[in-house]
Formats: C-alpha cells, sequence, structure tokens
C-alpha cells in the first residue's frame, strides 16, 4: 500500500477498497518524512555544527602560533616551537632535542612568546 502511494500506481482491480476515503499510506509517508528531517536537523546541531566551531578555532590557533610559543602536543609533550614550516613545526622538547611534529598534533599554545616579552 505505501509502496503503492510512493510509485502512484493504481491499486489492483481485486484489491480492497476503502470505500471512497483517503489511504493511511500518505499521512504514515508525511509522518516518516518529518522523522527523517528532524533527525537530520539534530544531527546537525550537535554534531556537524560543533565540529565546524571546532576547527574554525583550531584554524585560528594555528594562525597565531608563532616562534617562540610555548606549546603542548596531542601526547603531552611540552615544548617550545622553534622553526614553523607548511604542515610541521620544530619543538625543543628538552635541552638540545628538537623534534618535528605535525601541525595537527598541537593541542594548545601554553603561552605566546609576546607575552614573555615585557
Amino acid at each position: 500500500m505505501l509502496a503503492d502511494f510512493i510509485l502512484g500506481a493504481e491499486p489492483s482491480p481485486g484489491a480492497p477498497t476503502s470505500g471512497g476515503k483517503t489511504s493511511a499510506g500518505g499521512s504514515s509517508f508525511s509522518m516518516l518524512l518529518i522523522y527523517v528531517l528532524l533527525i537530520g536537523v539534530i544531527f546537525y546541531f550537535f554534531l556537524i555544527l560543533p565540529q565546524k566551531r571546532r576547527d574554525k578555532r583550531f584554524g585560528e590557533m594555528l594562525k597565531r602560533l608563532k616562534k617562540g610559543d610555548k606549546i603542548v602536543t596531542l601526547g603531552g609533550i611540552y615544548g617550545k616551537v622553534t622553526q614553523i614550516k607548511d604542515n610541521t613545526v620544530r619543538i625543543n622538547i628538552a635541552q638540545n632535542v628538537e623534534v618535528e611534529i605535525s601541525k595537527k598534533a598541537i593541542s594548545s599554545i601554553i603561552s605566546s612568546s609576546s607575552k614573555e616579552k615585557k
């Protein structure tokens, strides 16, 4: 019955009719459509929109990153930025120990080099 409604097919001649009443297939289809749209809106506001905000804040943080900033990586390593490249950052994590990490591995900037200069 619902498939006939969706496809726009006429009922078969031997099929029982509702005596001139409209079939319930139309209302169940519209309710299904409303539920699907409602789930889509919920997904947008609870999953997609917050992720876009996080991505925007992360991009702004990377734009503010400069040589001399103290950072924390996603792995929990603290270091001081010594060189910035296109996709990577070189940080000093101990005396004479430098590692090169991806910019995506930066968790946060602890202190900016401009704040240290007083």
